[in-house]
């Protein structure tokens, strides 16, 4: 093959190659395989198989690449794309023939379009138009927005928050973290979930909390009102005069001389002579639960009829707590103790309900045919005995009477003793 020569327009013409702007350096006839050297110039090489052209630009050793421009009647030459080795470069949209797919390169959006979604992508939103089910997403860096455009619905996602709402006003970012639904679908509800409750309120403003320890219906706690039905349920349990219960007291315990007249049974003591000036009385009771501490104690009561009105009559309760054995102990042989006196007197030939609340509980004991309630409190003489702590172990309770009260001041009997703890009412009724 002869080589080839330029045409007086500096242009090489020859079958499957067109070429132009080659004066002065290398020509090739042929598309290349290796490097051009310092060959310059731009061809067009048709392919044999394909008869497609091939446009090779030659730059020897600058950059070189291709550049198209626009220019017309009323406008300036615009380059509007640039290819080299490095890129290509594209200043308007790149679009298909239908208008359904174009990217936006000056605006950095890319859209994409058909029958049934709009979508649109940019650097930081990605926007999901469904015009069938009439839904639109959007989803940044920071925020998941979803909207049902037919209902006003919207669920928003943010900085590990939730929030549901068909009112786009009631939708912010002023709470960090919780989950948050309202109205739709729960008609005239509003929820709001964090990481410590739910909690859900109504048209009429009711609200309730549930956390992972309670559960409030408008501040009142459903667990404290299972706990106070737990302890108003009375266990009774029968018991019999024994000296085990009794021990140290000056006369075992009667029966009472006030059942044929006033209908009131139970166990009887009257100081009188010969007893001695310091006879009294200790009923000693176990408390219920076993290895039970001073903190399980919520209440004591007991019920009497009283057949005498004198100051200083009524019988009070000690709580005493198991020895430690560790020189800490009040006596040998118990730790320390407690003392629960009644405020005030009753009125003679009447029953009364002696209570002690301990742990503000917000009930008093069933008391169906007493005609007087008495509460009651700590002794403030000598007491309580040692250091008494909510941990330590109950030994017993006793139910006993004053030895320095006078001779004819003390007259009663009792029916029932009780003792509340946080599950349950113990009961003991006195044979």
């Amino acid at each position: 093959m002869s080589i080839p020569t330029l045409a007086p327009n500096n242009q090489l013409n020859i079958q499957g190659v067109q070429s132009s702007n080659i004066s002065g350096t290398p020509i090739i006839s042929s598309f290349p395989t290796t490097n051009t050297s310092n060959s310059l110039g731009h061809y067009h090489f048709v392919d044999d198989t394909t008869k497609s052209t091939n446009h090779l630009n030659l730059s020897a050793t600058s950059s070189g690449g291709h550049i198209f421009s626009h220019a017309s009647s009323t406008q300036a030459p615009l380059t509007v794309l640039k290819v080299d080795r490095t890129a290509l470069t594209l200043d308007t949209l790149l679009r298909n023939s239908t208008n359904k797919t174009y990217l936006d390169l000056s605006l950095g959006k890319l859209n994409l379009i058909n029958d049934t979604h709009t979508n649109s992508l940019t650097q930081s939103t990605l926007l999901l138009n469904d015009l069938v089910n009439n839904y639109t997403g959007t989803y940044t860096s920071e925020q998941v927005n979803l909207v049902n455009n037919s209902t006003s619905f919207q669920t928003r996602v943010y900085g590990g928050q939730v929030q549901m709402s068909n009112n786009t006003t009631d939708l912010n970012v002023s709470t960090p973290t919780y989950l948050k639904i309202s109205n739709y679908p729960l008609q005239n509800v509003n929820s709001n979930l964090t990481k410590d409750n739910l909690t859900i309120t109504d048209i009429s403003n009711n609200i309730s909390v549930l956390s992972p320890t309670d559960l409030t219906f408008n501040g009142v706690s459903v667990f404290s009102n299972i706990d106070v039905l737990a302890q108003k349920q009375v266990v009774p349990q029968m018991i019999v005069s024994s000296p085990a219960i009794y021990a140290d007291s000056s006369i075992a315990p009667q029966p009472s001389p006030f059942l044929s007249s006033y209908g009131f049974g139970g166990w009887a003591y009257k100081k009188a002579s010969p007893q001695a000036s310091n006879a009294k009385i200790n009923w000693y009771l176990p408390f219920p639960v076993a290895n039970a501490t001073v903190g399980d104690l919520y209440g004591l009561y007991y019920q009497i009829f009283n057949n005498c009105s004198s100051t200083g009559s009524l019988p009070f309760y000690t709580v005493y707590t198991r020895p430690l054995g560790d020189g800490s102990d009040y006596a040998p042989w118990y730790h320390s103790s407690m003392t629960y006196v009644p405020d005030s007197n009753s009125t003679a030939n009447q029953t009364c309900q002696m209570f002690m609340n301990i742990k503000s509980l917000s009930f008093t004991p069933n008391s169906i045919g007493i005609q007087n309630q008495i509460s009651m409190s700590q002794s403030t003489v000598n007491n309580p005995r040692g250091t008494y702590l909510d941990t330590d172990v109950i030994l017993f309770i006793a139910f006993g009477t004053n030895s320095g009260s006078a001779l004819n001041s003390v007259d009663f009997s009792c029916s029932k003793i009780g003792m509340i703890t946080n599950n349950f009412s113990a009961e003991y009724n006195l044979l």
